[in-house]
């Protein structure tokens, strides 16, 4: 969310090293682009600076601000930009291990601020320097009907941290204390080809400059007799120079200067009234001189996740000011890229595999990759882009012919139409709170299956006062739009991009404490990791048994990957006796939730899926699972939840659906959270179901 800041930091550091011709690390971006500096708690960025410009002999004081001098006499220039971001700092810390918060700065950057962290991860940054992962809790819709009045998620009085901890002696442990900030972990990303989507104190009293560029965010300035505030410029305007419209004849004039140092180099600069940079205080601040202007470069959803700049209006920025300052330019330009994570782990494998409805290949793939070399020849891919690892046949009179189903894809989005203005309307793929994915960093995936970043455009009028985010379950259903820096349907097309290629967030697995965990697509790559560990216990025979393993398609949209499977199962006379749908058991354990329903708690063992919304399971079946997993130790638990299972689907052709999963926080969301020890539990119960039902 301080993306435009970091951009500002790494155009300076460029300028600054310009200064002796030095050739920039290119990593020094993606340093300053990574590291957290949440206001008041700057440091870590403070050393990272002064350690980059070591050559200058930066200087600093004791608050943590960086500058370096070049020269004497007068003029007495000064450039300057704010290095923080804002976030949050522990507040307190429950009894049951979750962290509360207050912002840093206290006041919101805007109404949304709060509402688009909720559900997201984060990072504690520790007193020893530790980044510990975390994240922000969140409703889950398959919930939403449920439930009577329940949290908007627009105000810190609603926010928790979840760690993974039980309690919190637990948080202390790993080292989280009161005072310690937290920083969204942010998705850096090149957004198309042409820019990058994600306020120091000025001691102008001791530096007495004679005349100041601040380089930030240059404002639209508030019109005096109400009437709307003029539309700020756009990426791909160039650098933008703002003062106030009270602005003194020598600042005027500084901003003239400047725009003639741009015209000799054919730059391109757009001014505005702009509202002064807010140097709040409880004592009178400093003035600041005639001379004294903003410059900086357009931004689109400021202060969001999805806060987008132009590369190319920050070169342009650059050189104004080596222009102006005779500053030779350096070798190398500011830009910035995404790094991939990599997994080892079954689970972790599946996880950051990228699969929406519709486009389930690279997810198959996988499957096929973690199962016993012995087993892929007897995979079969059906009409339905199902894999089914297909039973024999030979049960004998006494045993139930049994289907076991997990479903391989994630919620996303699909590219319907690439619009006039570059932008492409979306389509969703699944459901979900929209504020967990619009106003965020996006991949878009293409056919050729490499990627290119994007960002899920925020609602319209976000930045108004009073705007309330939509909390139905339908909100989803509504177009949403991918901007990519273009400007043209043509521009866009140039990428590669075209109409059925997919969308999502960006994801990886994380490690919280203990044995818990954080994915997005956890539901459900858990589901898919169990059948894959009970069939490579198994072996390629299973003598007696008639069991079918089924990894689904498509259920987001309506179970129908199992419903064409179901469908010709009965057509050849297949139809399971019992089907053991294996998804997420949507679980209230969480801080937000009611724990009227749903309640079962993560680390407790698995859960049979007894009510859902789309299935009641009979209740001599539930119990026959539970006195199975004691039997075999295996931790159990049971109850009802909301949301559907691939296994109902069968119903109509005469299976029994007994459905089994795990218990999930924030469902649908980049924040679910898992305990392991389910994920083991539920492999082994579906082990003992294949072996003994």
């Amino acid at each position: 969310m301080n993306r435009f800041i970091r951009v500002m930091l790494a155009t300076l550091m460029v300028f600054v090293s310009a200064r002796v011709s030095l050739t920039q690390n290119p990593n020094d971006s993606a340093r300053l682009l990574d590291t957290p500096a949440v206001s008041g708690y700057e440091q870590e960025l403070s050393k990272e600076l002064a350690l980059e410009l070591k050559y200058f002999s930066p200087k600093t004081d004791n608050v943590g601000n960086v500058w370096v001098e070049f020269g004497s006499g007068e003029p007495h220039q000064l450039i300057a930009t704010g290095m923080d971001q804002p976030g949050y700092v522990v507040s307190g810390i429950t009894g049951d291990g979750y962290l509360r918060v207050q912002r840093l700065p206290q006041a919101a950057p805007n109404g949304v601020f709060d509402v688009l962290n909720f559900a997201q991860p984060v990072w504690v940054l520790t007193r020893s320097g530790k980044k510990v992962n975390g994240v922000f809790a969140g409703l889950s819709v398959h919930l939403q009907p449920g439930r009577v009045n329940g949290p908007k998620m627009n105000h810190p009085d609603e926010i928790y941290v979840d760690l993974g901890a039980k309690n919190a002696e637990e948080v202390r442990a790993a080292g989280v204390d009161v005072l310690d900030p937290i920083v969204p972990q942010t998705n850096w990303m090149m957004i198309g080809e042409k820019g990058v989507a994600g306020l120091g104190a000025l001691n102008l009293t001791e530096i007495q400059p004679t005349e100041v560029i601040y380089v930030g965010r240059v404002r639209p300035e508030q019109p005096a007799d109400g009437k709307v505030m003029p539309e700020a410029p756009k990426p791909g305007a160039g650098a933008v120079l703002g003062l106030p419209s009270s602005a003194t004849e020598a600042g005027q004039n500084f901003v003239k200067e400047l725009q003639a140092a741009a015209e000799k180099v054919q730059l391109k600069t757009v001014s505005m009234a702009a509202a002064a940079p807010r140097i709040a205080s409880y004592t009178k601040s400093a003035e600041l001189p005639g001379r004294f202007v903003e410059l900086g470069v357009p931004t689109l959803w400021p202060v969001t996740p999805a806060e987008y700049a132009s590369w190319q209006d920050a070169g342009q920025m650059q050189r104004l000011l080596e222009t102006y300052l005779g500053v030779q330019p350096p070798p190398r330009g500011v830009k910035g890229g995404i790094l991939a994570g990599t997994s080892q782990s079954l689970l972790h494998a599946l996880v950051v595999a990228y699969g929406a409805s519709r486009h389930e290949e690279a997810v198959r793939r996988v499957v096929l990759n973690l199962l016993d070399p012995r087993l892929r020849s007897k995979v079969t891919t059906d009409a339905g882009g199902n894999l089914v690892l297909l039973g024999d046949g030979k049960g004998d009179a006494k045993t139930p012919r049994v289907a076991i189903v997990a479903h391989m894809e994630e919620i996303g989005y699909e590219v319907k139409k690439i619009e006039d203005d570059g932008r492409l309307q979306v389509e969703v793929l699944g459901g979900g709170y929209t504020q967990y994915f619009l106003g965020h960093v996006v991949l878009v995936h293409k056919k050729d299956g490499s990627r290119i970043g994007g960002v899920l455009e925020l609602p319209s009028g976000w930045e108004k006062a009073g705007f309330e985010w939509p909390m139905s379950s339908r909100s989803m259903d509504e177009p949403a739009r991918v901007y990519l820096g273009t400007q043209s349907k043509k521009e866009t097309e140039k990428l590669g991009i075209a109409a059925g290629d997919f969308v999502t967030v960006p994801k990886e697995y994380r490690e919280l404490l203990g044995t818990r965990a954080n994915g997005r697509s956890f539901d459900d790559r858990v589901g898919c990791a169990a059948l894959i560990a009970a069939a490579n216990a198994i072996g390629p025979e299973l003598p007696g048994r008639d069991v079918t393993f089924v990894w689904s398609t498509r259920e987001e949209l309506g179970l129908e990957g199992a419903a064409v499977f179901a469908e010709q199962s009965a057509k050849e006379g297949r139809s399971p006796d019992f089907v053991f749908a294996i998804d997420t058991f949507v679980s209230s354990d969480s801080p937000l939730e009611s724990k009227r329903f749903a309640d079962a708690k993560i680390g407790d063992g698995f859960v049979v899926r007894a009510v859902d919304n789309s299935n009641i399971a009979p209740r001599e079946y539930v119990d026959r699972v539970v006195a199975m997993a004691r039997q075999h130790s295996i931790p159990v638990q049971y109850g009802v939840t909301g949301g559907g299972n691939d296994g109902s689907v069968f119903v109509r052709y005469g299976s029994v659906d007994v459905a089994m999963g795990w218990p999930l926080r924030y469902a649908h969301s980049p924040a679910e959270v898992i305990d392991t020890k389910d994920v083991d539990a539920l492999g082994k119960i579906v082990e003992v179901v294949a072996r003994q039902w």
